[in-house]
């Protein structure tokens, strides 16, 4: 397996994580496994990305961090990881990491319980708990999403506060991170790499809203 890894094979870079997680074959290590899990999910390999969050709301392997979790939970429920829903709408419900917002929380809830009973129980039990115009704006959102190629097609909230930043992963580079928020096919080999470090370096810490808007001027995308 570690060969595998260490070549690249993503489905064996997470499975390593997951083994030094749980201390299966080799010594219980947090930050190891956040490593290989890492490493993973900059492929975009959705458990991957939902472990890594997992690891930051748990403050195992790394720093303890609501916020980051969110975002990794957010780009896992971005490829239909109906946990990772569930984990980003639970920090909605609480506002941790994110300024409490129960429409996005019933959202996520109600996208995942499309297709896991689990989800529609806690959807549920949230469901009280929003007024009126929350509940029909949430139940809005949820009818105009829709999967296309295992990607979840316009699922953010007005106003979801999740900021994207361009730093620290491979992953979170302007044009893939802009791609997965708004849907747009990008040809990322047409994007030369030399250009492409240079709009990141660019862009870093910047919200997406800006970054795009900056990237669209910049002729970044096409």
């Amino acid at each position: 397996l570690r060969p595998l890894a260490s070549q690249g094979d993503a489905r064996a870079q997470s499975d390593l994580g997951v083994m030094y997680a749980q201390g299966r074959g080799v010594p219980q290590d947090y930050a190891e496994a956040v490593k290989w899990y890492r490493k993973a999910a900059e492929q975009g390999d959705a458990p991957a990305q939902y472990n890594v969050g997992a690891r930051y709301q748990a403050g195992k392997g790394v720093p303890q961090d609501d916020a980051e979790a969110a975002t990794w939970y957010w780009l896992a429920a971005q490829q239909g990881f109906a946990a990772a829903m569930l984990d980003l709408a639970d920090l909605y419900e609480a506002g941790r990491g994110q300024p409490k917002n129960l429409v996005c929380a019933y959202f996520w809830k109600g996208f995942a319980a499309i297709g896991w009973d689990f989800a529609a129980e806690q959807r549920d039990q949230l469901g009280p708990k929003l007024s009126v115009a929350e509940m029909a704006e949430a139940r809005r959102l949820i009818q105009a999403a829709e999967y296309v190629d295992d990607e979840v097609k316009h699922p953010v909230c007005p106003g979801e506060p999740i900021s994207i930043s361009l730093k620290n992963s491979a992953l979170l580079d302007s044009v893939h991170v802009l791609r997965r928020l708004t849907g747009l096919e990008v040809d990322l080999k047409a994007v030369p790499k030399a250009a492409e470090v240079k709009l990141s370096a660019q862009l870093k810490d910047t919200p997406w809203e800006e970054a795009f808007a900056q990237l669209l001027k910049s002729g970044g995308l096409r």
